[in-house]
């Protein structure tokens, strides 16, 4: 475009994506005094490159398969992961030279990303100094390429359809920063295993910026600011103080996946009047879950009737206020049946006989199994897309631990996924054992269920199905369904 009014030089580039998108540098910049208005996707990323161990040639000597040209140096430090994101091992690289001759290997190597552009691989022969016990496809991270030292300073980010900054490194720093508007929510620090985008962060130090009418999209992660991850309890070292938080969508806070963080000297609001009736969650001013060593200390809370909540997997808890305990969502519970009392089911259409998913993939992140009346599968991928069949219904099923009063909720609106044009949407319904909590429940596509909250009393061993039926559609498509629940009585 023309050169600014006011400027010297003309402008660089105008985008309508990322405004800043930083990748896998070996020093994060330095950003200050900025004005980041209405990206269509995040204002700022800044993360890492997830690649994958392709051969083991000795217990010390590995070829590595990346995205991109990505090398490897004496002294750089290699985090392993296996396929359900925990890590295995660290190990520091001795030698390392790119393969440059063809090279092809035995099978291709399955990576969790569809886009073609992915599946360009580039290869490193690494030496370390010490040996590691890794197979092929665990994921590597070179932990000196992370864009370690990124700092925000001074800067404005408003009005952004994603997230202000999607955070993926360490040893960083925001400060005096106003995250307004943003949608997906004004922090997030959280790996993004779909994109490969790591690693979970260490060192992070986030204070006195503002936080305000944030999470719009209502999403799990859409809060103010929010510490996820995949499963791993990996985030850690982080500082969140003096901070002021205000009219947020959901959460002012959430952390998860986390240890050793500390929240002090911060002002929490009431959450933005629009969404007061989402649930216990959704409204907490700060809800803490899968974390250890979390510490509240000195914090003002401008709305008593917001909760903290912490969740019942969470240990060394410290609070400066009064907290309620928390749910079990099924988000991220990965390859694991029955945990936090949930199961991955699937049942034939008309039966209410079911059946946990037999096979776990790991590179895709669901449950699935074949239908062999009709060549279709029925599966759920990332823990939250479900997608049933024309024979067969998919359900996400809770196993209920004690007696009480039962409340659940949805993490987003209920919706059909757009893969056709023609598809007339999905059914779902909630049932307690046989006993209907929501009746068949149309959902047309393009028109969400809205989030509500629904109550039932419980005895222990009872079971709540959340259950999605085809309504006629093709195989291939999906419904995108989160539950929560919790106990309230």
């Amino acid at each position: 475009g023309p050169t600014p009014y006011g400027a010297s030089h003309p402008r660089l580039l105008s985008m309508s994506g990322d405004y800043f998108h930083l990748k896998a540098l070996r020093k994060g910049p330095v950003l200050s005094n900025l004005y980041l208005y209405g990206s269509n996707d995040d204002a700022i990323n800044v993360h890492g490159i997830y690649s994958a161990v392709d051969q083991v040639l000795a217990p010390n000597k590995l070829i590595i398969a990346n995205h991109g040209k990505y090398d490897y140096r004496p002294g750089d430090t290699i985090r392993f992961y296996d396929k359900g994101v925990n890590r295995i091992c660290t190990a520091t690289v001795e030698a390392s030279h790119e393969i440059t001759a063809d090279y092809t290997p035995e099978t291709p190597l399955k990576i969790k990303l569809e886009s073609a552009i992915f599946r360009v691989f580039y290869y490193h022969e690494v030496t370390l100094k010490t040996p590691v016990a890794v197979t092929r496809g665990d994921w590597v991270v070179n932990e000196n390429a992370i864009c370690a030292g990124f700092t925000l300073r001074d800067s404005v980010i408003f009005n952004i359809c994603a997230r202000g900054i999607g955070m993926k490194t360490s040893n960083a720093l925001v400060e005096n920063c106003v995250f307004d508007q943003c949608c997906m929510g004004g922090i997030r620090i959280m790996p993004e295993h779909d994109w490969m985008e790591c690693d979970y962060s260490q060192n992070i130090v986030i204070r006195n910026n503002t936080f305000r009418r944030c999470g719009a999209r209502n999403g799990f992660s859409a809060n103010g600011l929010s510490i996820n991850g995949h499963e791993a309890i990996e985030h850690r070292d982080i500082l969140i103080e003096n901070n002021v938080f205000e009219d947020n969508y959901n959460r002012d806070l959430h952390i998860s996946c986390g240890r050793n963080i500390t929240v002090r000297n911060n002002q929490f609001g009431a959450v933005h009047p629009t969404n007061q009736n989402l649930g216990r969650e959704h409204n907490a001013v700060v809800h803490i879950d899968r974390s250890y060593g979390v510490t509240l200390e000195n914090n003002t809370y401008t709305a008593p009737d917001r909760p903290v909540v912490v969740g019942p997997d969470t240990k060394d808890i410290k609070t400066d206020k009064p907290a309620t305990l928390g749910s079990w969502s099924n988000l991220f519970i990965q390859g694991q049946q029955g945990r936090g009392g949930w199961h991955w089911q699937y049942a034939a259409v008309g039966s209410d006989e079911y059946h946990d998913f037999p096979i776990y993939d790991y590179d895709k992140r669901g449950w699935y199994t074949e239908d062999e009346a009709n060549g279709c599968i029925r599966k759920t991928w990332w823990d939250t897309y479900m997608l049933p069949s024309p024979t067969t219904d998919v359900v996400k099923t809770y196993v209920c631990p004690q007696d009480g009063v039962l409340a659940m909720s949805t993490i987003e609106p209920i919706k059909a996924a757009d893969l056709f044009d023609d598809t007339d949407g999905i059914r779902v319904c909630i049932r307690k054992n046989d006993e209907a909590v929501l009746d068949w429940q149309e959902v047309p596509l393009f028109k969400p269920l809205p989030c509500h909250i629904y109550t039932v009393a419980v005895k222990a061993g009872d079971k709540i199905h959340f259950r999605v039926n085809h309504n006629q559609i093709p195989c291939g498509y999906t419904a995108s369904w989160a539950p929560f629940v919790y106990y309230i009585g």
